[in-house]
């Protein structure tokens, strides 16, 4: 039985580590999912959204296909969730969650219903500081197995084990 990658230490962890990939397939759903959890398909979940109905580019069609994009994509905060799951599913548990982690992530290209998303990374760095121990993490995501939708740097502070 192979161990999970959550269930180790910082100690664990390895400069050129290559993080689990993660595997999105983007549908129509999964863009409302998302759209569900910020508030967005129903103005009274969330006060002054209400000029989103009708407006919003990531799941009304007929708007969507008249802005700079051409039709649905999904949420930029989508997209970094992704990269944020990455981390999450391969560094020990804990990590990345607290505030003394922080992130820098260029968004390059939408996702749209259909595309198949692939989140890699790799430990690029491993340090203490004031204290605390954390991760250096150069991320990215490709659609299609080429096309970049986003690329990042996390410091994921790596919580002492046993924090879950």
């Amino acid at each position: 039985m192979t161990k999970d990658p959550r269930d180790r230490t910082f100690a664990d962890l390895t400069e050129g580590e290559a993080l689990l990939p993660l595997h999105i397939a983007v549908t129509k759903e999964h863009i409302n999912g998302f759209q569900d959890f910020l508030g967005h398909h129903d103005p009274d979940t969330i006060e002054g959204t209400q000029w989103l109905v009708g407006n919003n580019l990531h799941v009304d069609e007929d708007f969507s296909r008249r802005n700079m994009f051409g039709g649905v994509v999904g949420d930029g905060n989508q997209t970094i969730q992704y990269l944020c799951q990455l981390l999450t599913d391969s560094l020990p548990w804990g990590s990345l969650v607290s505030g003394w982690s922080s992130l820098d992530v260029k968004l390059t290209n939408p996702t749209r219903p259909g595309d198949a998303v692939v989140a890699t990374g790799n430990i690029v760095r491993k340090f203490s500081e004031d204290g605390r121990d954390y991760v250096i993490c150069e991320t990215k995501a490709l659609k299609q197995g080429d096309s970049i939708v986003a690329i990042g740097t996390f410091k994921a502070y790596v919580p002492a084990h046993g924090n879950r």
